[in-house]
């Protein structure tokens, strides 16, 4: 196999276009193409750029010898979980997941996301019930503030009419 057919080996198992791969790249999808039928050849800062660019075995590119991708440098994954502060079983779920093959990935995002939503409409129902109230049972919501309200009103009122000497709605005359 050639190089040029390598560089297409790795774009078809990122499942990706001559224009998207070229432009992470920096590069025209014509040259990616003229690469992958041998038009053009693989100079070595292009092979450098791709292996960086998708974590790709700089040895099975140019030789193809050994796995076509390399795994992600442990020093990434270390610095990731120092940043966000995570134990080694998110480091373990992270690193599985970028084993995982793009379709494998495609279903678990998708499973996830449905899960997410499923919650998320959970929520919004339990909310929804807790602010629907029928109109009698806001009467007596009602009834039951204007009672609890009015004996510390009428209280209050006494202990400002005795305050004031009056008595029956009318003031004293002392």
């Amino acid at each position: 196999m050639t190089k040029g057919e390598r560089v297409l080996e790795i774009r078809k198992e990122l499942k990706m276009t001559l224009e998207e791969f070229g432009g992470k790249l920096g590069v025209t999808k014509t040259t990616i193409s003229r690469i992958e039928k041998g038009v053009n050849n693989l100079t070595d800062q292009m092979a450098t750029s791709i292996c960086r660019t998708y974590n790709v075995n700089y040895e099975w590119l140019i030789y193809e010898k050994g796995d076509m991708f390399t795994d992600l440098p442990q020093t990434i994954l270390d610095e990731l979980c120092k940043q966000y502060n995570m134990d080694d079983f998110d480091k373990q779920l992270i690193d599985l997941y970028l084993t995982l093959d793009v379709g494998c990935r495609d279903t678990l995002k998708k499973h996830i996301r449905q899960k997410l939503l499923n919650m998320q409409e959970t929520e919004k129902a339990a909310v929804s019930e807790e602010k629907e109230m029928t109109v009698e049972e806001a009467e007596e919501a009602y009834k039951k503030s204007v009672s609890i309200s009015a004996p510390e009103t009428k209280s209050s009122v006494s202990s400002i009419t005795s305050e004031r000497g009056i008595s029956g709605g009318k003031a004293s005359n002392q």
